[in-house]
C-alpha cells in the first residue's frame, strides 16, 4: 500500500510530465486548492475547488509564467498531512526574468485522495520575477519592511496569539484581555500581520490564523513559535549591540546581557527552556530530510553517538530507520531528562542511552558514527577543534563523523548560511564556514573530509573519516 507521501510524490511527477489526468486521479473531486492572497492580482490567489477549477488555474498560470516548475525536495508525513519543502523555478511571461522561489506545500489526504492543498511562498519574490526589477530604493525599503514584519511575527509568538485563536477565530477584545494588551494596539498589530499573510480578518475585529501563521501555534506539528521568540526577542536585543562585534570581532551577547549565551541560559532557566524548545523545533523540521539525505543503513548493528543531541529527536529518527543500531545522546545535564522522555516515548529505551558531560573535555567512546548537528558553528576554530579532536580520539576503528552545518558558498551566491554567519558572530562568536575551511579544520583534528551532501533547509552533511595517522 502506498504511503500518503508516495501519492503526493507521484502527483508532482505527473504534473511535471503534464499528465494532468494521472495527477488529478489522486485528488478528491471536491479538493480545495489554495494559493496566497498576494497572487490575486494575477488571477492565481485564493481557493479553487474541484478538478475543473484547478485546470483553469493552471491555464491561467501559463499566461503569467513562461516557465513554472516545482521541484519538491523534502517530504514530511504525519498522519493525514504531508508537508513538502521545495523550490519553484519560474520565468515571468512578460518580464522574461527568471528565478527560484522556495515553497512549502501543505497537503491533507483522506482514504488515499488529496482533499486540501495549500501553497505557501514569498509572493514578493514572485512579483519581482513577474514584473521585473524594482528600483534599488524600492528593494531597500522592502528589506526595511521585512525587519518590521519579523518583529510583528515575534510579538504574535510571544503573546501566544496562535494558541489562543486555535482552529477558529477570536475577537480582538477577547485576545487583548487574554494577553493583557490594549485592544486598539493589538488590533493594529494583527491588522499588520494580515498584510503579509500571517493572519486573516474574516469579520471586522475578528482574527484567524492562515496556513502561514498556523505554525506559530505551540501544538502545530511543525511549530516554530519558540524559534520566533528566541530569534526575534533574545537575539533581536543582541543585534542592537551588533556594532560591538564589528569593532572588536567579539560576540555582543555578553555586552547586552552580561554573560555569554549558554551561561545566561543556565542562570535564566525559563529562557533556557524556550531556547531548548526552539532547538527541538529546528530538529523536527530537519530530521526527516537528514534521514532521507544520508544512508544510515551502513551502521546497522553499530553504535551511533549524537554529540549535543538535545532532546533526542534526531537519534530517535535514525534508530527508527536503522532498527539494529544502538545510540547515545550526549549533552548537558539540563537537557538529559527531555532526551530520556523522548527516547522512552519512542520505545527505544533498550537501544539508546543518555550521557551528560562537557564535549570540550571528552565524549562517549566506542562510537562507529559521531553526529554533530549545528554544533561546530557555535564556536571559533580553537574550541571547534577541541570538540572534533575529542570525537576523533573516542571513535571506534573504522568510525566516521557527520557534521550538519550550513556550508557557505564562495563568491556572492545568495545563501542562508551568510546570514547565519553574521548571527553566529554577534550572538556566540562562532561562525559558518566554507567547504575549504571545514576541510582544513577537520584535517587539524585528524580527520579527512570525504564528501559533502545536500541536506534540508540549505544545510549540508559533511562526512569525515580518520586520516589514518591517529588523533593529533
Amino acid at each position: 500500500m502506498r504511503s500518503n507521501s508516495d501519492i503526493i510524490r507521484a502527483s508532482y511527477e505527473a504534473f511535471h510530465h503534464r499528465d494532468h489526468k494521472t495527477a488529478l486521479a489522486a485528488f478528491a473531486p471536491d479538493i480545495e486548492w489554495t494559493h496566497p492572497d498576494g497572487m490575486v492580482d494575477y488571477g492565481l490567489g485564493g481557493t479553487k475547488k474541484g478538478h475543473e477549477e484547478i485546470l483553469a488555474f493552471m491555464a491561467r498560470a501559463r499566461t503569467v509564467f513562461s516557465e513554472l516548475r516545482p521541484d519538491p525536495q523534502e517530504f514530511i508525513e504525519q498522519g493525514d498531512r504531508v508537508v513538502v519543502f521545495g523550490v519553484h523555478y519560474m520565468c515571468g511571461a512578460r518580464s522574461g526574468r527568471s528565478g527560484t522561489v522556495p515553497f512549502v506545500h501543505s497537503w491533507r489526504l483522506a482514504r488515499g485522495l488529496a482533499t486540501h492543498f495549500t501553497d505557501i511562498h514569498d509572493t514578493a519574490l514572485v512579483r519581482r520575477i513577474v514584473e521585473g526589477d524594482k528600483s534599488p530604493v524600492a528593494e531597500l525599503l522592502e528589506t526595511h519592511d521585512g525587519y518590521i514584519r519579523a518583529h510583528v511575527v515575534r510579538l504574535v509568538a510571544e503573546l501566544k496569539v496562535g494558541d489562543l485563536i486555535g482552529d477558529g477565530a477570536r475577537d480582538v477584545a477577547e485576545l487583548a484581555t487574554a494577553t493583557a494588551t490594549d485592544s486598539r494596539a493589538l488590533f493594529r498589530l494583527l491588522r499588520t500581520a494580515t498584510g503579509f499573510g500571517l493572519m486573516a480578518e474574516p469579520a471586522p475585529g475578528r482574527f484567524a490564523l492562515t496556513e502561514i501563521g498556523a505554525p506559530l501555534r505551540s501544538d502545530h506539528p511543525l511549530s516554530v513559535r519558540s524559534i520566533m521568540v528566541i530569534g526575534g526577542g533574545l537575539f533581536g536585543r543582541v543585534f542592537s549591540d551588533a556594532e560591538h562585534s564589528l569593532r572588536t570581532g567579539e560576540p555582543a551577547f555578553p555586552k547586552t546581557f552580561g554573560l555569554p549565551l549558554f551561561a545566561y541560559l543556565q542562570q535564566n532557566p525559563e529562557v533556557g527552556a524556550v531556547f531548548n524548545t526552539s532547538m527541538a523545533e529546528f530538529s523536527r523540521l530537519e530530521t526527516g530530510g537528514l534521514v532521507t539525505a544520508y544512508d544510515f543503513s551502513a551502521f546497522s548493528g553499530r553504535r551511533i553517538v549524537d554529540v549535543g543531541g538535545g532532546d533526542g529527536t534526531l537519534i530517535c529518527a535514525v534508530l527508527d530507520a536503522v532498527t539494529e543500531a544502538t545510540g547515545v545522546v550526549f549533552d548537558q545535564p539540563e537537557v538529559a531528562d527531555a532526551a530520556r522522555e523522548r527516547i522512552a516515548a519512542a520505545g527505544l529505551g533498550e537501544r539508546c542511552t543518555v550521557e551528560s558531560g562537557d564535549f570540550f573535555s571528552a565524549v562517549p567512546t566506542g562510537g562507529d558514527l559521531y553526529i554533530l548537528k549545528w554544533i561546530i558553528h557555535d564556536w571559533p576554530d580553537e574550541q571547534a577543534l577541541a570538540i572534533l579532536r575529542n570525537c576523533r580520539r573516542a571513535m571506534a576503528p573504522g568510525g566516521r563523523l557527520l557534521l550538519v552545518e550550513q556550508v557557505v558558498p564562495e563568491g556572492d551566491t545568495p545563501h542562508r548560511g551568510k546570514v547565519m554567519d553574521f548571527t553566529m558572530l554577534v550572538v556566540l562568536g562562532g561562525r559558518e564556514r566554507t567547504k575549504a575551511e571545514y576541510s582544513a579544520l577537520l584535517a587539524a583534528a585528524g580527520l579527512r573530509l570525504e564528501r559533502v551532501l545536500d541536506g534540508p533547509m540549505d544545510s549540508s552533511i559533511l562526512e569525515a573519516l580518520p586520516d589514518g595517522g591517529g588523533p593529533p
